[in-house]
């Protein structure tokens, strides 16, 4: 028996079966179980932020598992404290606080849970084509009707207002809402980034209705555009910021981050979760950090985005490249993304259909212009290809 029939025999069909049994990963190189290498271009959906076993994560998670793997929330562990710290700094969110958790939904649910908490029996605001989370109350403000019909009734009260229409996102905002969900990036929609109107109408409308901010960065957190956050080329500051994904460096981790007016909507015993800021998932957040400053990984994002941006626009098939930083979508000229995910990775390149027009780019932080080089030469192949099939 394979690995595909093992899978298919025992983990619950919430995803479709994989069509690659990975067993090793470097870098921003990943083997699968006949031998054959790879270029990691998804970095796990964003997530590998340094690559694969890099020797700070390994060092500090070897380091930490040596020391103190778990305490619960009983006791102070210094690892977590440290990064929360860190984190504040660098959202410059003096007086704020760091709720820490396990991902990305349980950080949005933390962040519905503090919304309704500091405006109570209040609605929410999100966007259509946003994604936020797979739990009840981070999917109530997912707006991908796709992913919510087969779980109806949701939680109630949530309008949705169109992505980059900033008289719907006025109109959708009241005195009643509590909560307001915007992405930097929709990066599960198809990589569209926000504008600076619609940025901008949202804050107008939340100061106005006294309602919150929820900038969901969990894909475009921690250097993935070229800055700490997404959020910042708009040159706003934000009620609630979730992040994950990144964050860890491939270690599971989650976090809220909570302006210092907030701090109190949630009192002792109003939320909770067992293995939420793990001195493990911090050591490894403390090193993705502090390798992105040592490294300078940010300017390092920015120059190859735009090598990236110089060998796919204006290529044949190619529409627009959109997006910041490492997290880019190639539009492509027709419904055949998919055919150029296989195809790219039968030729050693791991990218990412998000949509059926949209080719996902989102590598580790770490990839050398020589592997971008690499990378595009495989993708501009698969996108010629599957043009001559579907022709």
């Amino acid at each position: 028996m394979n690995y595909f029939e093992k899978w298919e025999r025992s983990i619950l069909a919430s995803y479709s079966t994989p069509s690659i049994v990975l067993v090793k990963g470097s870098g921003v190189k990943v083997i699968d179980e006949h031998g054959k290498e790879y270029l990691d271009f998804l970095a796990g959906i964003a997530v590998n932020s340094l690559g694969h076993a890099h020797p700070a994560i390994v060092k500090a998670v070897t380091k930490q598992v040596e020391t103190l793997g778990h305490v619960s929330n009983l006791a102070i562990n210094k690892p977590s404290v440290d990064l929360a710290m860190k984190l504040l700094d660098l959202l410059q969110m003096p007086g704020g606080r760091i709720f820490f958790c396990n991902s990305g939904a349980e950080a949005n649910e933390a962040a519905f849970k503090l919304a309704r908490a500091y405006k109570p029996e209040s609605e929410m605001v999100s966007v259509e084509g946003g994604f936020h989370g797979r739990t009840m109350g981070a999917l109530s403000v997912t707006g991908q009707p796709e992913k919510q019909e087969p779980f109806k009734p949701l939680l109630s009260n949530v309008r949705f207002a169109k992505m980059n229409d900033a008289t719907s996102i006025d109109s959708a905002i009241n005195p009643k809402t509590g909560g307001i969900w915007l992405e930097s990036i929709q990066g599960e929609a198809g990589v569209i980034p926000a504008t600076a109107e619609f940025i901008s109408a949202s804050f107008r409308a939340a100061e106005h209705n006294n309602a919150l901010i929820v900038m969901d960065e969990v894909q475009t957190g921690i250097a993935r555009t070229g800055n700490w956050f997404g959020f910042e080329k708009f040159g706003v500051k934000p009620h609630l910021v979730p992040l994950a994904k990144g964050l860890g460096g491939g270690i599971p981790i989650g976090a809220l981050a909570v302006q210092d007016s907030l701090v109190e909507a949630i009192k002792p015993g109003g939320h909770g979760t067992t293995f939420g800021g793990n001195p493990i998932g911090a050591a490894a957040g403390l090193a993705v950090i502090e390798t992105i400053e040592q490294l300078d990984l940010m300017k390092h994002v920015q120059l190859a985005e735009v090598k990236i941006r110089e060998l796919l626009e204006n290529e044949h098939g190619v529409v627009e490249v959109r997006g910041s930083g490492l997290l880019l979508g190639v539009v492509l000229s027709g419904n055949y993304a998919k055919l150029v995910e296989e195809n790219a990775r039968q030729n050693g390149l791991i990218v990412n259909a998000v949509r059926p027009n949209v080719i996902r780019l989102a590598p580790p932080l770490i990839v050398t212009m020589d592997e971008i080089k690499e990378g595009m030469d495989v993708l501009r192949n698969a996108i010629i290809k599957s043009m001559e099939v579907v022709s």
